[in-house]
């Protein structure tokens, strides 16, 4: 269900309508793309910042293996191509991520419906390189702010050296 967009050499939209574009397709596109010599250094510039954007996201280690699995898994979900397209490009895998992407999803589904969509998603979508980056600096302790030279500050570093 994903479709190329009709585009020119000169990355001229020709027909708007051909279809949705995932970003991983979106970034076949646009690393694929022979831009001609005359094409102006805006679009060449748009090129290659979108393909460093998408270079950070989920599709950047997608292929048409896992989409098509993963579409596969969506099946019993009953969710739209849009609802499948938004789940493919950002891949959310926390309750708060999948209700705010799926329409009327607390209505649709039960909790455990719910914990298995997160769980299908998880098992057949790989993470991004920005997916596992913040979880790693999620994960890492805060350091606290150092405050001036109270008593009290003193006392508390004077009891955790001893």
């Amino acid at each position: 269900f994903f479709f190329f967009p009709v585009v020119s050499v000169d990355m001229e939209v020709l027909d708007a309508n051909a279809g949705l574009l995932s970003n991983y397709e979106a970034l076949l596109c646009v690393e694929g793309a022979h831009l001609a010599p005359a094409a102006s250094t805006r679009v060449r510039t748009i090129a290659f910042e979108t393909s460093e954007f998408l270079k950070k996201r989920p599709c950047c280690v997608q292929s048409p293996e896992i989409i098509a699995n993963f579409l596969q898994k969506m099946l019993p979900f009953q969710l739209t191509k849009a609802e499948k397209l938004m789940i493919l490009n950002d891949r959310p895998v926390t309750v708060p991520e999948v209700t705010l992407t799926i329409e009327d999803c607390q209505e649709r589904f039960s909790d455990e419906t719910l914990a298995d969509l997160i769980r299908a998603i998880k098992e057949t979508l790989p993470e991004g390189p920005d997916t596992a980056r913040n979880r790693t600096t999620a994960a890492a302790p805060a350091v606290p702010a150092a405050r001036g030279g109270g008593a009290q500050s003193g006392g508390a570093a004077a009891a955790a050296a001893a």
